[in-house]
C-alpha cells in the first residue's frame, strides 16, 4: 500500500517552511542549532506529533525567526535582521568555540544568517584586494561560512581561508571544484621546481576540517592543507568597483540588496 498523505496543521506547516528556508532541509542541523533533538522535528514535519512547546521555544530564540509569525502566522516570516560576530583573529571550526577570538559584531539580512558565519576585515595584506575575479578592497568585511552545509554548490571563483601544510592560515581563491576536490591558488605551498613548471595551485580534498594538532602517539603524523572556510558575501564601500556594482548589489546567494554606493553595503564579492 502507498503512504497516506499527512496534512500538517498550519503551525506544523511554519515549522517545516523554517527548516527548509533556514536549514535547508537538514533536520541535523536545525536540531543541533536549537537544541532540540532530531526525532522530536522528524515527528512534526512528518505529521506523527503537533509542535510542542519545547520546540516552539526553542525556534523562537533563533535569531533569524520571528516567534510571533511562527506561533501566531501574523507578521513577517523573520525579524528585520541579525547579527554576526566579527573575528578579531583567525581560526578554525566555528565561532562559538573561539569567543576569545571575536570582537564587535555586524547586521546581516537574514536569508544570510547563520549562526556558523562570521565577518573578517580585510587587510592590505590580503590577495583578495586587487585580485583579477573579486570585487573586495581594503576595510570590507567579508561573510565567511566554515561549515560545508552552508557552502554554494560550486565554488568556482569564491574566496576561502586555508590552513596550509605550513601550518599557518592563508587567504585564497577556489579555481573549480570537482566532486571531492577544490583547487585553489596558493603559490606560497609551490615548490621551486612546480614554480618552474607554471603550477601555483594546491588541489584539496574534502572534508575540509584540519587534522588534529600531533600528539606523542602520532609519529607519522604529516601536515596537510585544509579549506577553513568560504567568503559568501562582502560588507564595505564599492566605488568604481564596475558596472555588476550598480544599482542592486546581490550576495553570493543571489539575493538582491538596496546599494548606496557612499555608504556600506552588502554586495557582491566575484567580478
Amino acid at each position: 500500500m502507498l503512504p497516506v498523505a499527512v496534512e500538517l496543521s498550519d503551525v506544523a506547516q511554519r515549522v517545516a517552511w523554517l527548516l527548509k528556508e533556514i536549514w535547508h532541509g537538514s533536520q541535523t542541523q536545525m536540531a543541533r542549532e536549537i537544541s532540540m533533538r532530531q526525532s522530536a522535528i522528524s515527528n512534526v514535519i512528518t505529521g506523527r506529533q503537533e509542535p510542542g512547546r519545547q520546540l516552539l521555544t526553542a525556534m523562537g530564540m533563533h535569531p533569524a525567526i520571528n516567534a510571533g509569525w511562527l506561533l501566531t502566522g501574523q507578521g513577517t516570516h523573520f525579524p528585520e535582521g541579525c547579527n554576526l560576530p566579527v573575528a578579531t583573529t583567525l581560526f578554525r571550526g566555528l565561532p562559538h568555540e573561539h569567543v576569545d577570538c571575536l570582537g564587535g559584531s555586524l547586521n546581516v539580512p537574514v536569508e544570510e544568517y547563520r549562526p556558523s558565519r562570521y565577518w573578517i576585515e580585510v587587510t592590505s595584506e590580503n590577495p583578495w584586494v586587487g585580485h583579477r575575479t573579486l570585487h573586495i578592497a581594503i576595510g570590507d568585511r567579508v561573510l565567511l561560512e566554515p561549515d560545508r552545509i552552508g557552502w554554494p554548490e560550486d565554488l568556482t571563483g569564491f574566496p576561502c581561508l586555508v590552513w596550509t601544510s605550513r601550518q599557518r592560515f592563508q587567504f585564497s581563491v577556489i579555481e573549480n571544484t570537482t566532486g571531492e576536490e577544490v583547487r585553489v591558488e596558493l603559490p606560497e605551498e609551490i615548490s621551486p621546481e612546480e614554480v618552474a613548471q607554471g603550477k601555483r595551485h594546491r588541489v584539496i580534498t574534502f572534508p575540509g576540517d584540519p587534522p588534529a594538532p600531533p600528539s606523542e602517539h602520532s609519529s607519522n603524523w604529516q601536515p596537510r592543507t585544509a579549506l577553513v572556510a568560504v567568503g559568501l558575501a562582502r560588507y564595505g564601500r564599492f566605488g568604481s568597483s564596475g558596472p555588476e556594482c550598480r544599482g542592486q548589489n546581490r550576495s553570493m546567494s543571489g539575493t538582491s540588496y538596496p546599494t548606496d554606493p557612499t555608504s556600506g553595503t552588502l554586495g557582491v564579492l566575484r567580478k
